[in-house]
C-alpha cells in the first residue's frame, strides 16, 4: 500500500495535469505555489521560472507533513487559510490574479469568459440550479481586482478563516453572504460553464462523448478527496494529461 507521503507527491502529477492543459490553451504568464521542497524543486526543473516557495509570499513556510493536505485536519485548515494572504501580495503591488486549484483541467481560458469591471469572478459550488441563488462559493476559482474593497475584504477573509479555524472556503463565504454580497461588485459564472465536481459525475461528463452538446469550460476534481480518486475522475473525464505515477518526485528532500 502507497506511503501518505507517496501520494502526497504524487498529486504533484494532478498540477502537471493542470499546466499541461493551461499552456495547450497558451497561458504562459502563470505561476505555481509550491508548499514544500520536494514539489519546488520537481516543478521548477520541468517548468523553470514558474514554481515559486509559498515562503516567498509569506515570509515564512507553513509547516510540513502530509497532513497539510488531507481534508478536514488542521494542517489542511492553516494551508488554505494561506490563500488569501497569498491573494494579498499580489493585489497590493496593484496587479490583477486569478487564482485556479490544480486539480482542475482547464478546457478554455477563463479570461476569455469572464466578465470584465468586476471586483471579484467567482464559481458555484452548491447543489441550487442557478448559481446566484448560492450560498456556497467555491474558492478554487476566483479572480480579484486590485481596488480598495478587494483589499479590504480579502484582509477580512484571511483573519476570519485564522480566527475560525476552519478553512478558506468555508470563510469566504460566512463573510461574502453576511454582508459583502451586498458591497462587492462580482459575478459568477454560470454552472454550464464551470460545474462543480458533483455536476460532472451526475451527468457523468466525458470529454470524449461527441454525442453530448455539453461543453464545460473546466473539469475540478473538487469532490474527490486524495490523488487516486482526483485521477481517477479526470481520467473518466477524458481530461488527464499528468502522466503516469512514475512520473513523480522520488523523496522529500530534507530540510535545511
Amino acid at each position: 500500500m502507497p506511503s501518505k507521503f507517496s501520494n502526497l507527491l504524487a498529486l504533484v502529477l494532478v498540477g502537471v495535469n493542470w499546466i499541461t492543459h493551461a499552456e495547450a490553451l497558451g497561458i504562459t504568464n502563470w505561476l505555481t505555489l509550491c508548499e514544500d521542497e520536494a514539489t519546488l524543486q520537481y516543478l521548477d526543473s520541468r517548468y523553470p521560472g514558474h514554481a515559486v516557495p509559498a515562503s516567498a509570499f509569506l515570509g515564512k513556510r507553513i509547516g510540513k507533513g502530509s497532513a497539510l493536505h488531507e481534508y478536514g485536519t488542521a494542517a489542511f485548515s492553516e494551508i488554505t487559510c494561506a490563500r488569501p494572504a497569498y491573494l494579498q501580495v499580489v493585489l497590493r503591488a496593484g496587479f490583477n490574479v486569478l487564482w485556479s486549484d490544480m486539480d482542475t483541467a482547464w478546457l478554455t481560458n477563463f479570461l476569455d469568459l469572464a466578465p470584465s469591471s468586476r471586483d471579484v469572478v467567482m464559481v458555484d459550488d452548491s447543489m441550487e440550479e442557478h448559481e446566484e441563488n448560492s450560498g456556497n462559493i467555491c474558492t478554487g476559482l476566483m479572480y480579484f481586482t486590485p481596488t480598495d474593497m478587494v483589499k479590504s475584504v480579502l484582509e477580512e477573509w484571511h483573519r476570519v478563516c485564522m480566527e475560525d479555524g476552519s478553512n478558506d472556503q468555508t470563510a469566504w463565504n460566512k463573510i461574502f453572504n453576511a454582508e459583502r454580497r451586498k458591497k462587492l461588485q462580482y459575478h459568477i459564472m454560470t454552472k454550464e460553464l464551470y460545474p462543480n465536481g458533483h455536476l460532472l459525475e451526475t451527468r457523468r461528463y466525458s470529454r470524449n462523448d461527441t454525442l453530448s452538446a455539453w461543453r464545460p469550460a473546466w473539469v475540478h476534481a473538487n469532490y474527490r478527496v486524495g490523488y487516486h480518486n482526483k485521477r481517477q475522475f479526470l481520467i473518466d473525464s477524458s481530461v488527464w494529461q499528468g502522466g503516469n505515477e512514475s512520473d513523480k518526485p522520488s523523496c522529500e528532500v530534507p530540510d535545511q
